[in-house]
């Protein structure tokens, strides 16, 4: 789930580049980095849970705060005319999950040297959905499967400055084939640097998930609502995206299985997420 959100509000020197362009001229959108390039990817992520709960009849809040920092390089080794295929290779994973428990500490440090230094294969579509292709054995499925679900985001046709599209993106279950829930996105295209080298484009949606959904683990039931907001710079004459940051808000309301005698937990989530392309040095 939380892969599946991504991007925030540009910042204002960012906005102060921009030198606007006529609403009549449109652009095509696409991932169309070239064959050679080695893109370099910082991820920053900050994550704030607390959780209300009855714990010996009195309401108890928790909170949990962790951050990641991420850099990992994408060599694109394929270009055709429906997408590229990309090496990405983890270098490097900081995670601090604060003052967890430290057993919680030790299962994040296991998933920080599972991805570290492996490598995957990543086929993308020109409009960004993508799939994974090829992956080092010792990653987990459960994080092949991060790159796997990355919906697509740009539309099939060109767009002009102000034109909105909108994304309906299922967040997949634990099961095979079950859904959790659903984003819906609206994206907008808000403007384009001069001869429209960059695109700026920000993006505001809703999360749902419904109690009706696969049980979660435990046999547990969860309702789920929130918001996303964000924003992407699409490097057209790259043809990737240099800088992306997401806001999401979400509550959600854990019922647990009937005769466990278990109370029922509602929880509030915070994620921020930044990505940006480094250049070369």
């Amino acid at each position: 789930m939380l892969t599946l959100v991504r991007r925030v509000a540009a910042s204002v020197a960012l906005v102060a580049s921009i030198t606007p362009v006529a609403h009549a001229q449109s652009v095509l959108l696409q991932i169309k980095p070239k064959v050679g390039d080695t893109l370099r990817l910082r991820i920053e992520q900050e994550m704030e849970i607390s959780g209300v709960g009855k714990v010996r009849d009195a309401d108890t809040t928790i909170t949990m705060r962790s951050s990641m920092l991420m850099l990992s390089r994408s060599i694109v080794i394929e270009s055709d005319n429906e997408g590229t295929t990309v090496r990405s290779i983890t270098d490097s994973v900081a995670v601090d999950m604060g003052a967890l428990d430290p057993r919680v500490a030790t299962l994040s440090d296991q998933a920080r040297r599972s991805v570290q230094g492996k490598e995957v294969r990543v086929r993308f579509s020109r409009e960004g959905s993508g799939i994974v292709i090829e992956a080092d054995p010792d990653i987990p499925r459960d994080l092949q499967s991060v790159f796997s679900q990355l919906p697509a985001t740009f539309p099939r046709q060109p767009v002009a400055v102000g034109s909105t599209w909108k994304q309906r993106i299922p967040i997949p279950d634990t099961g095979p084939g079950q859904i959790a829930g659903t984003l819906e996105a609206t994206f907008r295209l808000d403007s384009l640097t001069r001869r429209g080298k960059l695109a700026h484009i920000s993006m505001r949606g809703t999360v749902t998930r419904d109690s009706t959904a696969a049980p979660i683990r435990g046999g547990a039931r969860m309702t789920m609502s929130g918001t996303v907001t964000g924003y992407m710079v699409l490097d057209r004459g790259r043809g990737w995206v240099t800088d992306a940051s997401t806001e999401m808000s979400m509550r959600s309301h854990i019922a647990q299985p009937p005769g466990s005698g278990l109370q029922p937990v509602k929880m509030e989530m915070r994620l921020l997420q930044r990505q940006r392309t480094m250049d070369k040095r």
